[in-house]
């Protein structure tokens, strides 16, 4: 399921840049020449409509990637923005800017710097609990009950 997420990011970026290297893994210290796109797989969250409720037989998540360039750092500033706005005018996904702090930088181990995260629904079917129709009338017996 992943894995066809990142393949249409994927496609996603190269669309918008071009012939760019696009990794999953988590973004590293820049590096000189050719251009570096990270999606890294940051995180999951309840979906803020529906919540962790079935709604019309469908579970929803979304899964958040951080988006950062590295390369060449003029290029790299152009081409986050293009992404930020290429993402802002998308319907398939929901970019959040400011969301990183200076200790999820820290964690990475690399200086901050322009970057955004995507948040991308995920739906998963869940199957309709049989009904079972009903057939006849159901029959209530009483009894009393007596004080001993």
């Amino acid at each position: 399921m992943t894995e066809t997420i990142f393949q249409s990011l994927t496609k996603w970026v190269c669309e918008v840049l071009g012939d760019v290297e696009v990794t999953p893994l988590p973004p590293v210290s820049e590096v000189s020449g050719k251009t570096r796109v990270t999606l890294y797989f940051l995180s999951i969250e309840e979906s803020s409509s529906t919540g962790v409720r079935p709604v019309k037989n469908k579970l929803q998540l979304f899964i958040s990637y951080l988006v950062k360039v590295s390369g060449d750092i003029h290029n790299a500033n152009t081409d986050i923005l293009k992404l930020a706005f290429s993402a802002m005018a998308s319907g398939d996904m929901e970019p959040v800017f400011n969301s990183l702090s200076l200790g999820d930088w820290r964690s990475f181990g690399v200086i901050p710097g322009p970057a955004f995260v995507i948040k991308v629904p995920v739906n998963h079917k869940i199957s309709e609990k049989e009904i079972k129709i009903v057939e006849k009338p159901m029959i209530l017996k009483s009894t009393l009950l007596k004080p001993e």
